[in-house]
């Protein structure tokens, strides 16, 4: 049960809470965090949230076209922070 809840949490990491240009793809090194997770071990997600966030600003700010510019980062965070 524990694999089938790690495996969720990884997915649910890559996707929605640190997504990145290929959101079809789970990245290695979720898979320590989603273990972590899953045995039910109380982790900070703060610090890697606002480092996507602040990377995918950044790569907004500094592009030439941010309207046709495609980041991936974790929105709906910042939609919830203003609201």
């Amino acid at each position: 049960m524990d694999t089938y809840l790690a495996a969720f949490l990884a997915c649910w990491l890559c996707a929605f809470v640190l997504p990145l240009r290929d959101l079809g793809c789970i990245r290695p090194s979720v898979f320590k965090p989603a273990s972590e997770l899953a045995s039910g071990r109380r982790i900070s997600l703060a610090i890697p949230v606002l480092t996507c966030i602040y990377k995918g600003l950044s790569e907004l700010s500094s592009s030439f076209t941010p309207i046709k510019q495609v980041e991936h980062f974790p929105a709906h965070y910042v939609y919830a922070w203003l609201a």
